[in-house]
């Protein structure tokens, strides 16, 4: 006889979207890997748990979440290589010891050197934390109608 024990926390609308989620899962029978996907409430736990660079991290994958590459994210963020590990090392370090069963927001495709972030996470990241990027060739172009 199986036994399972389940927890999920969040608002009234985040637990009825969970188990609905979980139920649909379950009728397809896609539950086997045991990972549940991100709540908003979680995320931001999640996300406000990280020091100040972890942070910073998120927010330039989020920009580009489908696909960062890695030399890429060191030149915008100005980060050394070991800035940029040890940092991701704290990422890893919250996942694992508060949110186990949850699916890796942040993967890194070590073929392709680019790191992908899980859309919902990259979708609140970008409405709750992140500022529009200004696009360096709207400054450029701003400058030359000054003159």
């Amino acid at each position: 006889m199986e036994h399972v024990t389940l927890s999920i926390e969040g608002t009234a609308e985040e637990v009825q979207i969970a188990l609905r989620r979980l139920a649909a899962m379950a009728q397809k029978g896609t539950v086997e890997s045991g990972a549940v996907s991100w709540l908003g409430g979680e995320i931001a736990n999640f996300f406000n748990s990280l020091q100040g660079n972890a942070q910073k991290i998120l927010v330039e994958i989020a920009r580009r979440s489908d696909g960062y590459n890695r030399g890429e994210l060191l030149s915008a963020l100005a980060f050394q290589p070991r800035e940029l590990a040890g940092s991701l090392s704290s990422v890893g370090h919250t996942l694992r010891r508060y949110y186990p069963m949850k699916p890796r927001p942040l993967l890194l495709d070590p073929e392709k050197r680019q790191y992908r972030m899980l859309p919902e996470v990259a979708r609140w990241i970008m409405t709750n934390v992140a500022s529009p990027s200004e696009d360096p060739s709207d400054e450029a172009h701003g400058q030359q109608e000054d003159r």
